[in-house]
């Protein structure tokens, strides 16, 4: 996969991070036409409203078949008879596309040989066909941005649905040449997705007899997830900007293909435009099929409708997208054969573990012996430790870290960047960790021996200072103990360093045990738990001692308890914040002369959230997380997709960082996962988490563009 990289702009939302190379990073930038100055306009559009209600297409705008003189003239099995005014009909605000089986008079199925396909394999026509083949206003010079709102057949892989371009000059842009929706059987594309394509029907330079860049960009949907968008099932917007420069293909405003110039020549000429409902030759089917279209819009620069262009105007990129998004990459290790699927795990075996769904499972770091890179700690689904790198300019590399009998990970791995130390709870309950020795190798210690208090359970029971190493942990006891650290001793003898365990007390009763999330407050000093009584308590550190006080001390209230959820406190600048029994965010924040610890609720997703249709989707199912900065919070919502808070103009305004519609493949869990609950870790770049495969993933705001050919020519036959 190629990254192109645009000019940076002024962020204002989410998070912001650096392009890097990496294994299956997914490219998809926001598609708009109205940034300042360089707006577009529609020059024409069909939107099927049918205000004369005649139940036909515009005759003014399309015509329903081939040109030539051949009856039965088509792409596969199909063609086009338009002695049947049903198989292009308008109704209800959309146009309808039907095939259906060609039978003789009495009824039977018909197959008749006509014609032969480019390979030289008999054609025969087994289906009755519509298309919409554009005349009039929609026969425009080439350069614009192309359009069409379509619900694709939704029995099987039969149907072979397109939307395409066809320049007089040999230049043929298919902006969808044929989809694989629903169940389909593993054949023809090998995975589920949209094919699109640009091909060069008149190039003699080339020994091709037709150059082409096709891509099947991956469409996913999960069954599991009630908001899966199934491409037969609701309407979704396909659009083409073709430029000087390039053809930038995008779904539901997303880019998910761009062929560059360089890669595949067009020529700019009249062109038709052509929505038709092809049919493969391999069908046996003797089904219907339909396909439904919304509207068919096409656009171009305002200034070129106008005649305003100045003289050295170029239809640059930034007039029609944005130039950052927040973009997903998988930095799993790739293993031949793997493929992800939308129902199942993949069937190769992994080369590698994969990375825990328990939360507190990993730990990101941000440098590395002073080199600029960036390393994450995770857990592996085998319980060892892992360490997957990312040195300044190379790909990620992923590495065991030594084993031996005894060294599982049972729990909650936190690091410390000035110790090079990352800890975590072993099978055995007690502390252990690894740390980096005189000669950069990682070697393993126990840091509480066999007497001192295990380490309780779930996740959020261990905390770690960044400026001096201190740890703390929630016992099985369900008290707070905390090591401090022999700086004497350390790295050499980390075990003896760390050999001193102290154990909070309070004489406040049972109410004060800690039962949940253990944190420190950096700036403080303080230790903040969940308590018994679900209400969130410290041990303040006031410089020689900690003393144990309420945070949420408004006992006329049960507004204000804590999720037993594990991994959703966090202390950053802007104030403490944890997830409530109602599933939203909440903060306590000092407010006037007296520092008083005052409550509030943050606000979630605007209504409606029909973006998701799922139930609570906005909502925090786990694994609440802080930016450093403390101006961001990422969580996992009920929906399964990373979302965000964040402060704009003092206000907290909610996104989801997952935002990508169409598909599932960067949800967070499945119902293979049982809690849901999947580790999230961030920086002030990056997003990390476990995915609904186990894959450790990230989202970054960043540019790119996928500018890969597959040479993909879509073959019905």
């Amino acid at each position: 996969m190629q990254h192109v990289c645009a000019k940076m702009l002024l962020l204002a939302l989410l998070l912001r991070g650096a392009a890097l190379p990496t294994a299956y990073a997914q490219c998809k930038l926001r598609l708009d036409f109205s940034n300042p100055g360089s707006g577009w306009t529609i020059v024409a559009r069909d939107e099927f409203d049918d205000p004369t209600r005649t139940g036909r297409p515009n005759p003014s705008f399309w015509q329903v078949r081939p040109g030539g003189p051949d009856q039965y003239a088509g792409w596969g099995s199909e063609w086009y008879d338009t002695s049947d005014s049903s198989l292009v009909t308008v109704s209800g605000g959309a146009a309808h596309l039907r095939a259906t089986r060609w039978r003789d008079a009495q009824g039977n199925p018909l197959s008749v040989q006509h014609g032969v396909y480019s390979d030289g394999s008999p054609r025969y026509v087994k289906y009755r066909s519509g298309m919409l083949r554009s005349t009039g206003p929609f026969n425009l010079p080439s350069f614009g941005a192309y359009e069409a709102r379509l619900k694709l057949p939704a029995n099987g892989e039969d149907a072979w649905p397109t939307f395409w371009l066809w320049a007089n000059q040999g230049t043929e842009i298919d902006m969808l040449d044929g989809a694989r929706v629903d169940n389909w059987p593993y054949s023809y594309p090998s995975n589920p997705g949209l094919l699109t394509n640009v091909i060069d029907w008149h190039n003699p330079g080339r020994p091709q007899a037709a150059p082409n860049c096709g891509r099947l960009s991956r469409i996913w949907s999960s069954p599991w997830w009630s908001q899966a968008t199934l491409l037969s099932r609701q309407y979704n917007t396909y659009t083409m900007v073709w430029t000087p420069t390039k053809v930038t293909f995008f779904f539901n405003g997303r880019e998910i293909h761009t062929v560059l110039h360089t890669s595949i020549k067009t020529v700019q000429q009249w062109s038709e435009l052509f929505i038709n409902l092809q049919t493969t030759s391999w069908t046996n089917s003797t089904a219907d099929f339909q396909l439904d279209v919304d509207y068919v819009r096409l656009l171009r620069p305002t200034c070129m409708v106008n005649g305003t262009c100045a003289p050295d105007y170029v239809m640059d990129e930034s007039s029609y997208k944005s130039s950052y998004e927040a973009i997903n990459h998988d930095i799993s290790q790739p293993v031949p054969n793997w493929a992800p699927s939308s129902d199942r795990e993949p069937v190769a075996a992994t080369t590698w573990a994969k990375v825990s769904a328990e939360p507190g499972s990993i730990a990101l770091v941000k440098s590395l012996g002073g080199e600029a890179s960036t390393q994450v700690f995770y857990r592996g689904t085998d319980n060892h430790l892992y360490l997957a790198r990312n040195a300044s300019g190379h790909d990620w590399t992923v590495a065991a870290l030594p084993y031996a009998s005894g060294y599982d990970v049972a729990g909650d791995v936190v690091y410390n960047t000035r110790l090079n130390l990352a800890v975590y709870k072993g099978a055995d309950g007690r502390l252990q960790g690894y740390y980096l020795d005189a000669r950069s190798s990682w070697q393993h210690t126990w840091l509480t021996g066999l007497g001192n208090v295990l380490v309780d359970s779930p996740a959020g029971a261990i905390a770690i200072r960044d400026d001096d190493g201190t740890i703390a942990y929630r016992g099985q006891n369900l008290k707070i103990l905390y090591l401090t650290v022999n700086t004497t001793y350390y790295p050499n003898h980390p075990a003896i360093a760390y050999a001193l365990t102290t154990m909070l007390g309070t004489s406040d009763g049972g109410a004060a045990n800690a039962v949940g999330d253990v944190v420190y407050d950096q700036s403080t000093h303080s230790i903040l738990y969940r308590g018994q009584d679900n209400r969130l308590q410290a041990y303040q550190w006031d410089g020689q001692a900690y003393r144990h006080a309420w945070v949420d001390d408004y006992w006329h209230t049960r507004d204000n308890l804590m999720a037993a959820k594990p991994s959703t406190l966090v202390v950053n600048p802007n104030g403490i914040f944890y997830v409530g029994q109602d599933d939203n965010i909440h903060r306590f924040i000092r407010h006037g002369h007296e520092n008083q610890l005052v409550p509030s609720v943050l606000p979630g997703a605007a209504p409606p959230y029909a973006s998701t249709g799922y139930a609570k989707a906005d909502k925090v199912k786990g694994s609440l997380v802080g930016t450093p900065h403390g101006t961001h919070l990422l969580y996992l919502g009920y929906d399964g997709r990373l979302q965000a808070l964040y402060l704009d103009g003092g206000q907290w305004q909610h996104a989801w960082l997952d935002d990508y519609w169409n598909t599932n493949e960067f949800c967070s869990f499945s119902t293979t996962q049982g809690s849901g609950l999947a580790s999230v870790m961030t920086d002030n770049n990056r997003t990390f988490y476990c995915d609904a495969y186990n894959h450790l993933r990230y989202f970054a705001w960043e540019p790119c563009e996928v500018t890969e050919c597959e040479n993909l020519h879509a073959n019905l036959h």
